[in-house]
C-alpha cells in the first residue's frame, strides 16, 4: 500500500506460513516494480522507486536471494 509516494503497508496472505523472509521481500519488490512501472494495468508512477522497500525495511537488498525467489515463483 502506498501513501504520499511512500510504502505505508503491505498485506500478504498468499502462501501463508514460515519461510525465508526474502521470499516475501522478493515477490513484494517484483510487484512494486511491475505495478508502478505500468506493466500491469497501464498506469505508471514514474516518480515511485521500488527500492524504497529496502529503505522502509531498513535492510540492504540481497539481490541473489531476490532473483532466486522471483525465478522460483515463476515455476508456480
Amino acid at each position: 500500500m502506498i501513501e504520499d509516494g511512500k510504502i505505508s503497508g503491505f498485506l500478504d496472505l498468499g502462501k501463508a506460513g514460515l519461510a525465508d523472509r526474502y521470499q516475501d521481500i522478493a515477490l513484494c519488490y517484483r510487484s512494486l516494480q511491475n505495478n508502478c512501472s505500468g506493466a500491469y494495468g497501464g498506469k505508471s508512477y514514474p516518480a515511485f522507486d521500488p527500492d524504497l522497500l529496502f529503505e522502509e525495511l531498513g535492510i540492504q537488498p540481497d539481490w541473489e536471494k531476490i532473483k532466486y525467489y522471483i525465478l522460483l515463483d515463476e515455476l508456480f
